[in-house]
């Protein structure tokens, strides 16, 4: 007969094999903004416009953000909406948390670092490094966790951005 800890244990174990590239549970370093900026192959402002949540095979649940593209800063989506999935949500009564999953809320305007998630499908992304992926920005254009104008920030970013690919090229054009 299993215990309560060896059932519990087993199912951890199983679970941290199953997850999505990006559910990283929180246990990585805090990536600078500039690893974000390399790392990520599409960041953007908008406006979050839905949210669904869907218990998928295997049991597992997930949300699907859809986000209304306000402006591009890296990368091409090709098209003015774009759906992020997010470990996590409620389904049916039943809640699955993850430890460092963001939350979003319909109407909220982000700023978001996304990895495209080509083993689910090449039109939804997830988030780099999970929160660590996810700015809040609030009605002033303040964006919140840091306190720091949206525009000045944006600016930030594709500095980033351009001296990464100013070394890219000089690295590999020869």
């Amino acid at each position: 007969m299993k215990t309560r800890s060896s059932v519990f244990g087993s199912a951890a174990l199983s679970i941290i094999f199953i997850l999505p590239p990006g559910s990283e549970l929180g246990f990585q370093e805090e990536l600078t903004l500039q690893q974000k900026a390399i790392k990520a192959d599409l960041i953007l402002v908008g406006k979050v416009t839905d949210a669904e949540t869907r218990e998928e095979p295997k049991g597992m649940i997930y949300t699907y953000i859809t986000v209304s593209i306000e402006e591009n800063i890296k990368g091409n989506p090709g098209k003015d909406k774009i759906i992020i999935r997010v470990t996590g949500g409620e389904v049916d009564g039943i809640a699955a948390i993850w430890e460092g999953m963001p939350s979003f809320s319909k109407g909220e305007r982000v700023l978001v670092f996304l990895l495209q998630d080509l083993r689910f499908s090449p039109d939804c992304f997830f988030l780099v490094r999970g929160n660590q992926g996810k700015y809040s920005i609030a009605p002033n254009n303040i964006v919140l966790s840091i306190g720091k104008p949206l525009p000045e920030f944006v600016d930030e970013i594709r500095r980033y951005i351009s001296i990464s690919s100013w070394f890219l090229f000089r690295c590999f054009a020869y």
